[in-house]
């Protein structure tokens, strides 16, 4: 008797043993239920979730952990599905008893006994509804229960779970349904999605509302009778409606879809990727972006785009692609990562350049003049010229023509190389595509590339690649442009208002003190302004993504508001103090004329911010003049003359000529002697091949255009033509420089770098 009673116990556990051996738990099941499928989801640096991707399978799922899931969720499927989840091993042998009684007495299937283990068994691998499978199911149910606690197999059941349609799992149902995230729902919510995997498609809310209803209150009543709620409770829940549609899952964000685009697009195989989108920065750039277009709209402007930079961190805090991507005129492109012309929001980068070779100062006096540089003649936004002006003022107010005349030293190269070291990817030309013309913006750039190139400039010089993922370390960045030169740019572009304007933005706190460039793209099709303080950096565009040009489209009118309200937002808990002075920089004396460090001849100085160089002011030359005619006098020339030494100023030729033709300039230098040798030596003016002074000109009538050529000998590098003591033209010695006919008396002039000069005078009928 005892030996049957032992056989009793031992067979069945020796025969479960050996079926464990013969059919183990297949590991791809296991792996399923610790790693199911999830759709990829882009989160925000908080965990929020900004965009998500249907998974491989089409689905929409969103695996968690039981910490994330309302407590009332678990309650209501172990009421409705396993009371007695907790006290089986996976299969519970006295209710499948019970289920069997009923069934046989009642000649039909009345009662199930699926544990929650069994059905997460057949959620893993799914069978026809036999005796057969229920065998199946129960045996690897005991082995699951072997393998995985209790809180794994619960977990993967409200992960895998089907919830109607392409939904799997509680989180993707609950924010389908609810547009909340699973551990927010309330009692009502919890049961109602408990009650749905028996019948997802009949179930549905949104379709079926009626057997929903009743559905949830059945899970309410099961919750009740096993006391997992009070009365009260159950009451109140019964009485809550339910959702009449579906949310999309894609919008259950707090940020750029654009952004979570385009991270996805650069880690597509993760499926949680946290960013270092910050939801609140995100927030005051949405609302400020879209406040500034609903302001411009009846005037034409549709849409832009903001980017937020943390400098320290090269972080990427906010990115608004569009004020609205759902909008149909075209609200999915991504205005932050799209090439468009930035126009003089390149600028800064030129003086940059400068300031760092010595070569300018901020106080140093650049020509705002007429040039041309073979063929290409530069304009003022406002087509006003100032003659003389600082580099200060010139940059401060976005003037066109002295950037040129700058980068023509600096030399567009240099400034190509540069720009390409802060990160502009859409220079793929090289620099003489883009010519002198690249500081006014003659190459299109998106606004994140640019943004993160005056990051640079904010961490005094140190390049760094825009940071996407909150677990990225920060990149130890390349240094591209000396502390003391970025430091100068930083100073001059500080100031708070700019042309005459007003303030860009009043804070109840007083103004804040931020470097800022604006830029506007030829035709008013693109308005940009890009500030910045120690901290952060922010760049706003705005305008039409159809390239619609637009009046308002002004940089300073249009988007310097909004990224000074962007910037007063994010420094308003504590602004941050200005950038530390580097070493090297400081107040220095300077030649009150040049503005540069004072020469030997130079009479009057002033203190100016500046940093070490060996350039002196070459403004101030000691020449000799002759007492008789005030003619300079050179070495060729000087014998036999009595003579006098004289400090005068020797301006680029272009702006000596400007100033002479407006009365100012009372100390220029003095005319070369026009008694000297006509030879071609060294030290000799330039010898006009063509025109031939006295030469008179017919216009024939109804012809094309007719154009002089203007032609020069000279050891110097760069000849300057004046017609009428205007500039047309500047060229090469035996380079043919051409000036449209007009009819009249003209002066023709060709001057030389020094100043020296040959004039011829023609007339044209």
């Amino acid at each position: 008797m005892c030996g049957v009673a032992l056989a009793a116990l031992v067979l069945p556990k020796l025969g479960y043993v050996v079926l464990c051996l013969l059919f183990p738990f297949p590991q791809r099941h296991l792996e399923r239920l610790v790693n199911p499928v999830a759709a990829p989801r882009v989160l925000d640096r908080e965990g929020n979730v900004l965009g998500a991707f249907v998974a491989a399978d089409d689905s929409w799922s969103f695996p968690i952990v039981l910490s994330d899931v309302s407590p009332r969720f678990l309650q209501a499927i172990i009421a409705v599905e396993d009371k007695r989840f907790y006290c089986h091993d996976g299969v519970d042998t006295w209710a499948a008893a019970r289920a069997a009684w009923s069934n046989l007495t009642r000649g039909r299937t009345v009662s199930g006994a699926s544990t929650l283990t069994m059905q997460t068994v057949r959620l893993l691998e799914p069978r026809r509804r036999t005796l057969w499978s229920k065998l199946v199911e129960a045996f690897r149910a005991w082995q699951l229960e072997g393998l995985r606690p209790k809180a794994d197999i619960l977990a993967a059941y409200a992960n895998l779970a089907p919830f109607g349609g392409n939904l799997v799992g509680v989180e993707a149902a609950s924010r389908a349904y609810f547009g909340k995230r699973s551990r927010d729902l309330t009692l009502a919510e919890a049961a109602l999605l408990a009650g749905l995997p028996q019948a997802p498609a009949r179930l549905r809310p949104d379709r079926y509302p009626d057997r929903a209803l009743a559905r949830r209150n059945q899970v309410l009543a099961q919750m009740l009778a096993c006391r997992a709620i009070t009365p009260e409770e159950h009451g109140r829940a019964c009485r809550e409606p339910l959702p009449n549609c579906r949310f999309q899952i894609a919008d259950c964000r707090l940020g750029s879809p654009h952004f979570a685009q385009l991270v996805r697009q650069k880690w597509p195989g993760e499926a949680v990727i946290r960013t270092t989108l910050d939801p609140r920065i995100q927030h005051v750039a949405e609302a400020a972006v879209s406040e500034a277009v609903d302001g411009l709209r009846a005037g034409g402007v549709t849409n832009g785009a903001v980017v937020v930079i943390e400098n320290e961190s090269a972080a990427l805090r906010a990115m608004v692609g569009s004020c609205d991507f759902f909008a149909q005129d075209g609200g999915q492109v991504n205005g932050a990562t799209s090439p468009r012309s930035p126009g003089s929001a390149l600028k800064p980068f030129t003086y940059a350049l400068a300031f760092e070779r010595g070569s300018c100062l901020p106080d140093t006096v650049l020509g705002d003049v007429p040039a041309s540089y073979t063929g290409y003649e530069p304009e003022n936004y406002d087509r006003d010229f100032r003659g003389a002006v600082t580099a200060r003022e010139a940059l401060a107010t976005s003037l066109n023509i002295p950037a040129v005349r700058l980068l023509r030293e600096v030399g567009h190269l240099p400034l190509h190389a540069f720009l390409k070291q802060l990160g502009l990817s859409t220079l793929t030309r090289d620099a003489d595509h883009y010519g002198l013309a690249l500081t006014l913006g003659s190459v299109e750039v998106t606004l994140l590339d640019l943004t993160n190139a005056y990051a640079a400039l904010a961490r005094l010089g140190v390049y760094r690649p825009v940071r996407l993922l909150e677990a990225e370390p920060v990149p130890e960045g390349q240094r591209v442009l000396s502390e003391g030169a970025a430091y100068l740019v930083a100073d001059v572009l500080s100031d708070t208002a700019r042309l005459g304007g007003k303030p860009l933005w009043r804070s109840a706190r007083g103004q804040m003190r931020m470097a800022w460039k604006t830029g506007t793209s030829h035709g008013h099709r693109d308005a940009w302004t890009v500030a910045y303080t120690p901290r952060h950096a922010v760049g706003v565009w705005l305008g039409n993504f159809s390239g619609r040009p637009c009046r308002e489209l002004v940089g300073v009118q249009a988007a310097a508001p909004v990224a000074a309200r962007i910037l007063d937002a994010l420094e308003s808990a504590a602004p941050p103090a200005w950038f530390p002075m580097p070493a090297g920089v400081g107040l220095r004396p300077l030649c009150a004329a040049s503005g540069m460090p004072p020469g030997p001849h130079c009479s009057a100085t002033n203190q100016g911010l500046g940093v070490a160089t060996e350039r002196q002011c070459s403004v101030h030359v000691a020449v000799k003049v002759d007492k008789a005619t005030g003619a300079r006098l050179c070495p060729r020339c000087l014998a036999g003359r009595e003579c006098e030494t004289r400090v005068a100023e020797s301006w680029p030729v272009e702006l000596a000529a400007w100033l002479r033709r407006h009365g100012q300039g009372s100390n220029l230098l003095p005319p070369h002697n026009p008694q000297c040798g006509e030879s071609d030596g060294r030290g000799d003016p330039p010898r006009v091949l063509s025109p031939a002074s006295g030469q008179t000109y017919v216009l024939l009538p109804d012809a094309p255009a007719q154009r002089l050529p203007l032609k020069a000998t000279s050891r110097s590098a760069t000849l300057y033509w004046f017609v009428n003591g205007s500039l047309v033209a500047t060229a090469a010695p035996l380079d043919a420089a051409f000036w449209p006919l007009e009819r009249g008396a003209h002066t023709i002039t060709c001057a030389d770098e020094a100043g020296r000069s040959a004039t011829v005078c023609i007339c044209v009928r």
